[in-house]
């Protein structure tokens, strides 16, 4: 959570009989306050206000300008209410007040403020300024989407391609597939594709290497947030026919490593391969100086096109930086490296 620095305005004034009114109020630097939307009010913040040379038997007042309100303990009443602090002989001792975002205001960024004041004979005023910042989300939104679409490839794969706006606090994106245009009856059939979190424009590409049944296929994204709750965007459909252009997919005649893509690539890209024969295949992903940083196994029991997605991250789950990396494919006698460019 970032700070905003607290800005202070005095104005001073003398009365007649009275001394200089003076008005404390602390920390000098608060924490910026966050309220997401739909989930109840910011985090509090507290100010401790005390004064001096007031007049006996009047007060402090504590006033909210905009969507802030005040409460007199974390767990009192919240309102968008002036407090009064009753002051004793001319002194108020230092006092908490605590301070939120109100719940219930529109999404957007908020820079307002809180006043303490002591009202003097007029037009005499003594007063403090106290100006908070927050910032107000929707977690319904974790995830802005401009496009997202499903096309047919020369190798009669299906291409999904989506472009995000802004994320924030995503942990990835599943695909599902259904030969209906009913979610219900759709089945994941992707791994968790990670997540870049960023305001910047990001393009993610998944290919379906596994159709085999001709019609009419329909698919949907799924958004998938650090908090647990998720997200739909679709359905975009392709009609795939067994033949049709390019042919379906053959029984490859060679065992070999194809070229990942995207490459260059951020977030993530496809590891694709061809087996002409059933095997046990391994493809491990190699930095420049030759260490292994994250490493993939897999069974197959018939010839065909196969393929994964790295998210760019370690066996740990640490992102990697950009840079140049290898991978490797061994499948009985079989070997053969490639590059790859993450470009972040």
């Amino acid at each position: 959570m970032k700070k905003l620095s607290l800005i202070v305005v005095l104005a001073l004034a003398m009365a007649a009989g009275f001394a200089q009114v003076v008005i404390n109020v602390s920390p000098t630097e608060i924490t910026g306050l966050d309220y997401v939307f739909g989930q109840g009010p910011s985090d509090y913040q507290i100010l401790t206000v005390s004064g001096s040379g007031l007049e006996p038997y009047k007060s402090l007042i504590i006033d909210v300008m905009g969507v802030f309100e005040l409460a007199e303990n974390p767990g009192g009443s919240w309102a968008a209410t002036a407090r009064a602090i009753s002051d004793g002989n001319g002194v108020v001792a230092p006092t908490p007040i605590y301070v939120r975002l109100e719940a219930g205001q529109a999404i957007g960024n908020y820079s307002n403020q809180v006043w303490v004041s002591y009202n003097l004979p007029q037009p005499y005023t003594a007063y403090k300024i106290v100006p908070v910042s927050g910032e107000v989300t929707d977690p319904t939104l974790p995830v802005e989407l401009s496009h997202f679409s499903a096309t047919m490839t020369a190798q009669n794969y299906v291409q999904l391609t989506w472009v995000s706006q802004t994320e924030t606090n995503l942990m990835g994106y599943n695909v599902y597939r259904s030969d209906s245009d009913d979610l219900s009856s759709a089945a994941k059939i992707s791994d968790l594709i990670g997540a870049t979190n960023t305001s910047n424009a990001q393009t993610y590409i998944f290919y379906d290497m596994e159709l085999d049944q001709e019609g009419t296929h329909y698919y949907w994204l799924q958004n998938v947030d650090m908090d647990g709750s998720s997200g739909f965007h679709g359905p975009a459909s392709v009609f795939f026919t067994v033949g049709g252009n390019g042919g379906a997919p053959s029984i490859p005649k060679f065992t070999r490593l194809e070229n990942a893509y995207p490459n260059p690539f951020n977030p993530s890209t496809t590891i694709r391969y061809q087996l002409k024969d059933p095997g046990h295949v391994k493809i491990g992903i190699y930095n420049t100086r030759g260490q292994l940083l994250q490493s993939f196994e897999r069974n197959h029991s018939d010839a065909g096109h196969y393929g994964f997605i790295w998210n760019g991250c370690d066996s740990s789950g640490r992102e990697l930086p950009s840079g140049v990396y290898l991978y490797r494919m061994s499948c009985g006698r079989y070997s053969e490296t490639k590059k790859m460019v993450l470009q972040k």
